[in-house]
């Protein structure tokens, strides 16, 4: 992963060791993650994520507020207008939409 495409608070997945997890990206990692890349992976964007969000469960897929995330076969995209979208492969692609919106993702609700 690249730093230059995440900010604090951004989750990732973290290995290192016996370390082996999703963590919410704080300052001292964030130094970590500019030295050791290769420790740190991108979180595929799933339903549950979309739940520890707080996002509304629609027939079509997600809404949060006014935004609508729409969902085909594991793929997620935000509809922007003529059939073009903004696609959201990563928990911190949709974390990083939001926070150019304005808006920033809490976990609502830990699932276990």
């Amino acid at each position: 992963m690249k730093a230059k495409d995440l900010r604090i608070k951004n989750w990732i997945h973290y290995k290192v060791g016996h370390v082996d997890q999703d963590i919410q990206l704080d300052f001292v990692l964030f130094r970590v993650l500019e030295v050791f890349p290769e420790r740190f992976k991108p979180i595929p964007l799933t339903d549950d994520w979309f739940k520890e969000f707080g996002f509304t469960h629609e027939p079509w897929g997600w809404s949060y507020g006014a935004i609508l995330v729409r969902s085909s076969k594991e793929l997620y995209y935000i509809e922007m207008g003529n059939n073009l979208g903004i696609q959201l492969p990563y928990v911190h692609t949709l974390q990083n939409f939001f926070t150019l919106a304005g808006q920033e993702l809490e976990i609502k609700e830990i699932l276990k």
